[in-house]
């Protein structure tokens, strides 16, 4: 079984390497492809090498559970000649052993064990692998299980957060693209009238500047863009080089009480239910402690009762700072809500600005540029509206995920 254990433990850490190494060397083969966010979702969860490794971790620990079940067949097997192998060697020490089929039965345990289990710290040994150590190993296993959901989520707030970035850079640069036209045309015009000595050297040089500027910084932003989807593309486990495109995700601000999150956070967090096996376990463990010795003031006895105590301890942490995530959680949405109210009446001020304008544009009471200034503006009010809506999405996904099976949050 061991020879079984280093193999097992042998191959699943070849995997593993394989895994890391693929997932480094997806860099070909670029494409293009269209992801919305649950898409992407989607595909970072298939082909994340976290998540293989998390599974194959499980598998590992599915193994040690086998060799514990196994060893605590053995174990029982021995509690349970125990008492006759002990009672057959006291008769031999006091030479009482004589009948043939004692003797026999005797020389039998001894061929298996050697020696009968004297004593409880020698006896508790075979205890402890007969229902602690396969306890615990089964813990391992259904601990790691839940934990991989708490990492599902966790990638797919990240992939969230990542998709959401991109699209807050491609409105930044579709507002600056169109301050970049608006200075491009004002340098066009700048250079005639440079050259016809319609405007000063100071003035010309001020336009130049600003389109300059608005040039650069439509280039910078485009080449953090293309980083970021670069970026993008090795989070969902893709070709870096692929050309992904994305589209704008759909808003939803419903949220429930605060006190409905909070109730489900504790009925379905991950991290609650380890810590609430974990004390049930320990409970158990104690119990079967307790039984074995009979001075109260043993080690064993009192190590039992501080994991008992420790766990109990831990289960109360992790309610009081899930309820604590959530809260902050659900205040971080209330003030969103006032940012977008702010940038509501933000576009509806500009939106006001515009139309005045268009009028007058209209009357030929300012020119064309000037329009283009207020539509720009109005564009940028817009842009911030979405900026906190996706915000706002965002904040109410992490609660959501915050009160199911959890989240990794720093």
């Amino acid at each position: 079984m061991n020879n079984k254990y280093k193999y097992h433990k042998k191959i699943l850490t070849i995997i593993i390497i394989t895994i890391i190494v693929l997932g480094n060397f997806n860099i070909i083969n670029a494409k293009e492809q269209v992801l919305n966010i649950n898409e992407a979702c989607d595909l970072a969860l298939q082909n994340s090498s976290a998540l293989k490794i998390l599974q194959l971790n499980i598998e590992h620990l599915q193994l040690i559970v086998d060799q514990a079940n196994e060893a605590s067949k053995l174990a029982d097997q021995r509690l349970k000649i125990n008492d006759r192998f002990l009672e057959l060697y006291y008769k031999k020490q006091k030479n009482e052993l004589t009948d043939p089929s004692d003797i026999q039965e005797y020389n039998s345990y001894v061929s298996m064990y050697g020696k009968p289990l004297i004593g409880e710290d020698q006896k508790f040994q075979f205890i402890q692998m007969k229902t602690i150590t396969p306890l615990e190993a089964k813990y391992s296993v259904y601990s790691a299980q839940n934990n991989i959901k708490i990492n599902e989520n966790t990638i797919k707030y990240s992939i969230m957060q990542s998709y959401c970035n991109l699209l807050n850079l491609k409105d930044s640069i579709e507002i600056n693209n169109m301050n970049y036209k608006i200075k491009e045309e004002n340098y066009k015009i700048a250079q005639l009238k440079y050259k016809y000595n319609l405007i000063s050297s100071t003035e010309f040089k001020k336009i130049e500047g600003e389109y300059t500027k608005a040039k650069l910084t439509l280039d910078i932003l485009n080449n953090n863009y293309n980083l970021q989807l670069k970026s993008f593309n090795r989070q969902l486990g893709i070709p870096i080089n692929n050309i992904t495109s994305i589209v704008d995700i759909e808003f939803d601000s419903k949220i429930d009480s605060i006190d409905k999150y909070i109730e489900e956070t504790l009925i379905n967090n991950m991290d609650i239910k380890n810590a609430l096996e974990k004390l049930k376990n320990k409970n158990y463990i104690y119990d079967i402690v307790y039984d074995s010795f009979s001075d109260e003031n043993n080690y064993n006895i009192q190590n039992a009762l501080y994991e008992k105590n420790q766990a109990e301890h831990d289960l109360y942490n992790q309610k009081i700072s899930k309820q604590i995530n959530i809260k902050m959680a659900y205040q971080d949405i209330q003030k969103k809500f006032l940012d977008y109210k702010t940038a509501q009446d933000s576009y509806n001020n500009s939106l006001k600005k515009y139309n005045e304008g268009l009028m007058q544009y209209k009357l030929n009471k300012i020119s064309n540029t000037d329009l283009k200034s207020l539509e720009l503006l109005l564009k940028q009010a817009e842009i911030q509206i979405n900026n906190v809506k996706r915000d706002i999405w965002l904040k109410i996904k992490k609660l959501e995920f915050l009160s199911h099976e959890g989240l990794n949050i720093n």
